[in-house]
């Protein structure tokens, strides 16, 4: 049944689109849609290349390929073709941030607690 809204047009694609390109920034959206409008333009106009060397119907070849073409790009571009700028702030010592925060982790903390120490934290009322 064809017709005006189909499942794939109006979400995956669009999506497709988005985390092909690079999430976060214009130009990257931009490449994207052209990206997968135009690869969708040559596997419908090849489509009948490829039937004779498929062993499955080359319905299936463009939803197939390009979500082979997501699993790819997630896995060795998981920020996209062009991935998100970071915004800079003159005047911030980002290095220092990153320290600071690194400092308040848990698994760095200046004092190892044992089990025995953590019940006794909670049993005194100590909530270091």
């Amino acid at each position: 049944k064809d017709t005006l809204y189909q499942r794939a047009l109006w979400t995956y694609w669009p999506w497709l689109m988005l985390i092909l390109g690079g999430p976060g920034n214009n130009a990257g959206t931009y490449l994207g849609c052209i990206t997968v409008v135009a690869m969708r333009r040559l596997i419908i106009a090849y489509k009948w290349f490829f039937d004779k060397y498929l062993f499955f119907p080359t319905a299936y070849f463009e939803q197939i390929l390009l979500g082979t073409l997501l699993i790819v790009i997630m896995i060795f571009r998981p920020s996209g073709l062009i991935p998100e700028k970071l915004l800079y702030i003159p005047g911030i010592n980002y290095k220092e941030l990153v320290k600071e925060k690194t400092e308040v982790d848990w698994r760095r903390a200046k004092k190892p607690i044992s089990k025995k120490g953590i019940f006794k934290m909670f049993k005194k009322g100590d909530k270091e």
